[in-house]
């Protein structure tokens, strides 16, 4: 178990594709990384960042991935899509000790990643602060004003443009 009372910063780095040679989905792995850190960025005094590599891509250990984006934790998963079902584990990276939390695995509907990501991040928060107020829980918790499908196709177009090709850009229109 990670010791809450050491985290004051830490980084969500973008979650692993269990199907690595499948990139129609590849867009779950930032959407994941950016609504985890949007959610966790609520709570007091805790400096949350953005990491572009996942451990894989990075080469490293988790501790050298932390000692480069200087925190004290890593957030990191892994999804996997199939036929519209959307499964994904979270992973809790304490740099000082090298422990690893484990979260149980969160499953759904691909139409239900608004919710899924509230209680991955709610399961975070949970585990890394024991005085969570009910102005950050509810900032945490806050229901998103948006049609499941047309976030889908943002976040899929997004992660087209991101990839700045001819090809990417025009699938992303």
């Amino acid at each position: 178990m990670v010791d809450s009372n050491e985290i004051s910063s830490l980084a969500v780095l973008p979650f692993e594709n269990s199907k690595p040679n499948d990139t129609t989905n590849s867009w779950v792995a930032t959407t994941m990384r950016d609504e985890i850190r949007i959610r966790l960025g609520a709570l007091n005094d805790l400096t949350v960042k953005t990491g572009y590599e996942t451990l894989n891509e990075a080469g490293g250990t988790a501790e050298e991935m932390a000692a480069k984006l200087k925190v004290d934790a890593l957030i990191t998963g892994s999804f996997l899509m199939h036929q519209g079902q959307l499964q994904f584990r979270v992973f809790l990276l304490n740099a000082a000790t090298g422990s690893e939390t484990a979260f149980d695995p969160h499953e759904g509907k691909e139409t239900e990643i608004l919710d899924l990501q509230k209680k991955a991040a709610l399961g975070i928060a949970n585990r890394i602060r024991t005085d969570i107020s009910n102005r950050e829980r509810n900032e945490i918790a806050r229901e998103k004003d948006i049609r499941p499908d047309a976030y889908i196709a943002l976040r899929e177009g997004l992660t087209q443009l991101d990839a700045y090709t001819a090809e990417g850009f025009a699938r992303a229109i």
